[in-house]
């Protein structure tokens, strides 16, 4: 990688962020972890990210409001979601910021490859 990636991870589930934290990690990105919206946006607000992974449900700000408002103060900010939500499909107001269901992972992956090529496909670095 040229310059080292920033990524947020934001899942309510600790297992689940600290999987993806560590791998993220080992990967060679910069990686803070999240266990809720508020978190997410205080940590947005100290720190610039190129991506976010994020989980659609989560305790206190839905995953979509946390995606509009994270947008709003990161405009460059992208984002993959990470949902146990069979099925799920990016509301139209996601889709104007650029998420499509490309973007969209579902839990438990069995490959956590697939998020890293993710990652990098959104920052141009691979396809």
């Amino acid at each position: 990688m040229d310059a080292v990636l920033n990524v947020l991870v934001v899942d309510d589930e600790l297992s689940v962020r600290e999987s993806l934290i560590g791998f993220l990690a080992d990967t060679g990105m910069a990686v803070d972890g999240a266990e809720n919206g508020e978190q997410a946006l205080q940590l947005s607000g100290n720190r610039r990210f190129d991506v976010a992974v994020v989980d659609m449900r989560l305790p206190d700000i839905g995953g979509e409001r946390l995606v509009m408002e994270l947008i709003r103060r990161q405009p460059t900010l992208r984002f993959l979601i990470h949902t146990g939500m069979a099925g799920y499909q990016p509301s139209p107001e996601l889709s104007e910021c650029g998420v499509t269901s490309d973007h969209v992972y579902c839990k438990p992956l069995a490959d956590l490859e697939c998020l890293v090529d993710g990652i990098l496909a959104l920052r141009g670095r691979r396809t």
